[in-house]
């Protein structure tokens, strides 16, 4: 019999939660550590819809990107978002572990999924990226539709410095504070799931820092392709090896 707690060891095993940055929240952050488990529903976050979706389809656990608490809470209500949601899935009797920027950082995590994903060679691992590099130089044009074309999406924001496109600094997450670094480490290209507003805005009067940053929305993960991408792509917690390690119950990517 398959426990929440056997699932949430192995995934502990494969993405440690020491490779965390400090400000986050991962592992088994609601539940039922000794509940079997039947069925895992995979999800970005899990949203009401995630939840319901789970309950109906009979997953006894969700595993997300994104942590279902963030913040200390200090007060379970169902009236709030985060309460309500924690509130939901005790009675439902559903639990859930969150692998966020652990799942960013270790090796065939989210970062080197996204390397993979847009052709580029991993040459040095940054504490939350990866510098990478093309096979060869590529226009700004032609490397933002082959993007579009690998993440499944048409939400991309950039500023061109009109260089072309070869050794690139990356991060799947909120990546905009890597600018310096990605300056000094000779990078020509900055690709980014999320950059600030007021960070944007000086990229586009500060023509100096030759670099782009691109955003969709949110996180890279926040794509429309998030299964197809991230979940299969990354050797951490692609739902064939979850079935494979545990025979006994079905994986699923969750429709939200």
């Amino acid at each position: 019999m398959i426990q929440v707690k056997d699932v949430a060891a192995y995934l502990e095993e494969r993405v440690p939660s020491a490779l965390k940055m400090d400000f986050d929240n991962v592992g088994l952050l609601c539940g039922f550590p000794d509940r079997e488990v039947t069925r895992v529903l995979v999800a970005l976050d899990a949203t009401g819809e995630v939840i319901d979706e789970a309950g109906e389809w009979g997953a006894e656990l969700i595993v997300t990107h994104h942590p279902l608490i963030f913040h200390p809470l200090r007060r379970v209500l169902v009236t709030d978002e985060v309460g309500g949601h924690v509130a939901s899935l005790l009675q439902k009797g559903i639990s859930v572990i969150s692998l966020h920027t652990n799942l960013d950082i270790v090796d065939g995590g989210v970062n080197d999924a996204l390397s993979a994903a847009i052709g580029a060679a991993v040459r040095e691992k940054l504490p939350c990226g990866r510098v990478a590099e093309l096979p060869g130089e590529e226009g700004m044009d032609a490397f933002l539709a082959r993007v579009r074309k690998v993440l499944g999406t048409e939400g991309l924001r950039y500023y061109d410095a009109g260089r072309k496109v070869r050794r690139i600094v990356l991060c799947g997450g909120a990546g905009g504070d890597l600018v310096g670094e990605a300056r000094a480490l000779g990078a020509d290209t900055l690709l980014t799931g999320e950059v600030s507003r007021k960070l944007g805005r000086g990229r586009h009067t500060t023509r100096h820092v030759e670099l782009f940053a691109l955003k969709n929305g949110g996180y890279v993960a926040d794509t429309p392709g998030f299964g197809s991408f991230d979940i299969e792509r990354m050797e951490s917690i692609r739902p064939a090896e979850l079935q494979y390690c545990f025979p006994d119950f079905e994986p699923y990517l969750g429709a939200c």
